[in-house]
């Protein structure tokens, strides 16, 4: 499965969750400081509705302030219907839009991640693949993955999961598995105590304790 493949895949998965939810569900909080389910949803959908047009000129507007900028997209389309939600999800599953100096490493790792932000919350085991999980590892270590994951956070760091053919940096190490992993170093601070090894408590200090 290339990397598109996953995406669109992983997006199908997170519209097959969201069609069993109810109202209590899409409005409960998810890992996502200040977002509930239904504005978790409203953001991944929102750029692909913008394109890249609607998104600069939203930019824009808010002083070129992309965090202030993501958090209103979100709280507006979040205002949508459940149904409508849902529908925008379907639209937009083999949506090859991607923000301006990324590559598709960021739509894979936008959507598994906020899957699990509103998957945790609820009490919901998503599926645990590989591919996908150490795809997502490589951009979170990657130069551009600093749009979501702080250098700092894992420097001298050897990150070594259990169960999977991949590993990132020297130094202290933190064990545990790939998916964990993934989530704790995205700044999902929820999923530290996960992980174990000489280097958790270094980067337990560095990640904040909400995103």
């Amino acid at each position: 499965m290339d990397i598109w493949e996953m995406i669109f895949d992983q997006r199908r998965q997170l519209t097959s969750i969201l069609e069993t939810l109810d109202d209590a569900q899409w409005n409960a909080s998810s890992l996502c400081t200040d977002w509930n389910v239904r504005e978790v949803v409203g953001h991944l959908v929102s750029y692909h509705e913008l394109g890249t047009s609607g998104a600069m000129l939203r930019w824009a507007l808010n002083g070129f302030n992309f965090n202030k900028m993501n958090a209103k997209v979100a709280k507006t389309y979040g205002k949508r219907s459940s149904a409508d939600l849902i529908g925008l999800m379907r639209k937009h599953t083999e949506s090859r839009w991607i923000a301006p100096g990324l590559g598709p490493g960021a739509p894979l790792t936008d959507v598994v991640l906020h899957t699990e932000d509103i998957c945790r919350p609820l009490g919901i085991t998503q599926p645990k693949e590989t591919a996908k999980v150490c795809a997502v590892l490589d951009f979170l270590v990657g130069p551009q993955g600093k749009v979501i994951t702080q250098p700092a956070w894992l420097a001298g760091l050897r990150l070594a999961p259990h169960d999977a053919d991949w590993s990132w940096g020297s130094g202290s190490e933190v064990n545990g598995t790939a998916f964990d992993m993934m989530v704790a170093i995205s700044g999902r601070y929820v999923a530290i105590d996960s992980l174990t090894g000489d280097g958790v408590d270094q980067l337990r200090s560095r990640v904040p304790a909400s995103i």
